[in-house]
């Protein structure tokens, strides 16, 4: 069973994750709602278990946005909130069943046992293997735009782009139960799309060179987080060491700004690297601590797991921590920097 976990309790949500694992099921987890939100909608899962005290969007309100676009998996609600009217709130926006904190997780299993059982009545064998081989032809785009995603192969992008917005098509009009992948693969489809139309400056991949990066101004999003912060970091200290920093939205870069961690176009997520891991990759940063740190981003970052980090959560909530206390991008952009230089010279 392929199970999402939407729990912003970490040390709870960890537990949790070990717990199924060792019930040989597949977990996905979430930290808030908004990610919830997107992992549910992205990826196909045959359960979710959902706090309904998620910060960002609650529980109740991703229950309520998945059941109107049509996801129908099923949902087990978890919160210690266990009054009457809390409850029925839930079950009515759609939960299929609800349990409350602290639980012992034979319980805990016993319920997401009998919520997964939904999922068969809703969906007879037939109608199940049909959604899964749409989800097979759909994950062939992602797997082949991924590969586009690289410098390299930006001259090839337009053309097979093109190809592949066609396939995208044949596939969604034979997609009669209406897959949660589509509409991943048709935001996945608008980016390489939008990126295929611009000219581009980017060299082959790792021929990069310092140098020729000198007193810029380097753009990013508004609001820096864990990747944005790191990737500052990493400019300041092994490329542009007076490096200028400045926040637009992506209609807004100046022509003389580079783009680093934007949704198109510059220095950003490729494949499975975020932002830092691409820079590095790029400049051919080749420094053991750099390494390190670029694993910790990275797990806080694309929240998959794959080093097994989990110093970069603690100082995500951090810089949430300084935003919430409405201080400008440039300041916060600036404690994060200081928060990775820190952590640079305590690594050994």
């Amino acid at each position: 069973m392929h199970v999402l976990i939407a729990e912003d309790e970490r040390k709870m949500a960890t537990s949790l994750k070990r717990s199924l694992e060792q019930e040989n099921h597949s977990v996905g987890i979430a930290f808030d709602g908004h990610d919830a939100l997107e992992m549910a909608q992205g990826l196909e899962y045959d359960a979710i278990v959902l706090n309904v005290m998620l910060p960002g969007i609650d529980g109740l309100e991703v229950i309520r946005r998945l059941r109107k676009t049509g996801n129908k998996t099923p949902i087990l609600a978890l919160s210690a909130r266990n009054t009457v009217s809390d409850v029925v709130k839930g079950l009515d926006l759609g939960a299929h069943d609800y349990i409350s904190k602290p639980f012992h997780f034979e319980e805990f299993l016993a319920r997401l046992r009998s919520v997964s059982r939904c999922a068969a009545l809703q969906f007879p064998p037939i109608i199940k293997n049909f959604r899964e081989a749409r989800a097979r032809e759909y994950r062939e785009i992602i797997k082949d735009l991924t590969k586009l995603s690289t410098p390299s192969q930006h001259k090839r992008l337009r053309s097979h782009a093109k190809r592949l917005r066609s396939r995208f098509q044949e596939i969604v009009a034979v997609d009669f139960f209406h897959s949660p992948l589509q509409a991943h693969v048709e935001k996945l489809l608008k980016r390489a799309e939008s990126d295929a139309n611009r000219t581009s400056t980017a060299p082959v991949h790792g021929n990069l060179h310092a140098r020729d990066y000198r007193q810029k101004l380097w753009v990013t999003r508004h609001r820096p987080g864990v990747d944005r912060c790191g990737s500052s970091w990493l400019i300041r200290r092994f490329i542009d060491p007076k490096a200028r920093f400045g926040f637009a939205d992506e209609a807004h870069v100046p022509p003389q700004g580079i783009a680093y961690d934007m949704y198109h176009g510059g220095f950003g997520h490729r494949g499975d690297d975020c932002t830092f891991e691409t820079l590095a990759k790029e400049f051919r940063i080749r420094n053991r601590k750099v390494d390190i740190i670029a694993e910790i981003i990275h797990d806080a970052d694309v929240l998959d797991d794959k080093f097994g980090r989990h110093e970069g959560f603690g100082i995500n909530e951090v810089l949430k921590g300084w935003a919430r206390r409405n201080i400008s991008d440039n300041e916060l952009l600036e404690r994060g920097v200081e928060l990775f230089e820190g952590l640079y010279e305590s690594l050994t």
